[in-house]
This record gives C-alpha cells, sequence and structure tokens, in this order.
C-alpha cells in the first residue's frame, strides 16, 4: 500500500517533477543551494588543535618528545612548528579528507611528515628526512 509520502515511480523519473515545482519558485532553488553549499563547507572546514604534546622516534630508533604548535591558514592548509628540546622547526601543511601532510626543513634538507587523524582527536604520523636512511613516527596528543 503506498501512502502519501512514497514515490510511486523511480527517482529518475521524479526529478523532472521535482525541478518543475522547484522552478515555480525559483527563491526556494536558490536557498536549498545556498544551504548546501553552506553546510558542505562547514562539514569540510579543517579542525585541529592549536597544540600538541609530540612524543616520537627517530629513525635510528632513539626517542624525542616536545611541543608542536598549529596555526590553521585556510580550510585546507595550517602552519606547524615543532619544538624539540631547543630546536626549533617551521613548517607548512596541507589535509584531505583524514589525512595531514606537512614539509620542513631540518639541517638544510627537505623532510615530510603524513598524519593520520584519530578518533580520539590525536595525530598518528610517519616522517623522513631526504638524504637519511629509514623513517621516523611521531604521535601529536591535543593539550588540554
Amino acid at each position: 500500500m503506498n501512502t502519501p509520502s512514497t514515490l510511486r515511480f523511480p527517482l529518475p523519473l521524479a526529478l523532472p517533477a521535482i525541478a518543475r515545482r522547484v522552478g515555480r519558485f525559483p527563491w526556494v532553488a536558490a536557498a536549498m543551494a545556498l544551504f548546501l553549499f553552506v553546510v558542505s563547507a562547514k562539514a569540510d572546514t579543517l579542525q585541529l588543535a592549536s597544540s600538541y604534546k609530540a612524543v616520537g622516534k627517530n629513525g635510528d630508533g632513539s626517542s624525542y618528545t616536545g611541543t608542536v604548535a598549529v596555526k590553521i591558514i585556510s580550510d585546507t592548509t595550517f602552519s606547524i612548528e615543532w619544538k624539540l628540546g631547543d630546536s626549533v622547526i617551521k613548517g607548512f601543511g596541507m589535509r584531505m579528507n583524514d589525512t595531514l601532510s606537512a614539509t620542513y626543513m631540518l639541517n638544510g634538507q627537505p623532510g615530510l611528515i603524513i598524519y593520520k587523524v584519530q578518533a580520539d582527536g590525536s595525530l598518528s604520523g610517519i616522517w623522513a628526512i631526504k638524504g637519511e636512511s629509514g623513517n621516523g613516527s611521531e604521535v601529536l596528543t591535543p593539550k588540554k
């Protein structure tokens, strides 16, 4: 039994009928388009903590700790600054979905780190530096 809210024909066939109804009220179509744009833009906004605790392992197996500051530049880009001991390393990054990547310079060589955003808001990553064998790993935990 069909109820009033049930379509009696497949959706592709219903689209022209929907378009005719919306066409009578162009402001409705414009409002719907604006709503969808705002909702999708909001969903894509990059949201990161401004500071993190860093714990990592170098390629040789030694450990390090420090802090990381993140500043959002746009919906998909950010600047990042690691403070590890007496060293300050600055970089630039971007994201795609739940993956972040950042470039930086260390001792005159370019480095790259790729993080995966975890469910708890932490970032788990691996990194490499040009000219060095192996790679390191790092976990950033948001500071509270």
